[in-house]
């Protein structure tokens, strides 16, 4: 979100992006809704103006294609995010978060390219 927004954390995101290789990059269709979401929140704020919605929308979307491999939530991710929500309250997950956490927990075999 950073990266895009250009808000507080965008040099460590982007320091952190220099150290990764190319194609080890994964996002899934949740992560893009929700950076719809929170775009759309930053925009009705008026912390973002509609056209800097639309070059950052843009953008993610061309670095999706550039850098990224798409990972597809599959039923077995559902229910191991599921599993960590119910038997650990210590972590303190988010329904969104235990599901990215899921969707990195190898294996991955429900990737493909943007």
């Amino acid at each position: 979100m950073s990266l895009f927004h250009n808000d507080a954390g965008y040099a460590a995101a982007a320091a952190w992006l220099a150290t990764v290789d190319e194609g080890e990059l994964w996002i899934s269709h949740l992560v893009l809704l929700e950076f719809a979401f929170a775009t759309a929140v930053r925009r009705r704020r008026g912390e973002l103006l509609a056209g800097r919605v639309e070059a950052v929308r843009a953008a993610l979307e061309l670095f999706c294609r550039e850098r990224l491999g798409m990972l597809e939530p599959r039923g077995d991710d559902f229910l191991l995010a599921r599993g960590w929500l119910q038997g650990d309250a210590s972590l303190g997950l988010g329904a969104a978060e235990a599901l990215h956490r899921a969707l990195a927990h190898p294996p991955q075999t429900h990737a493909h390219q943007c």
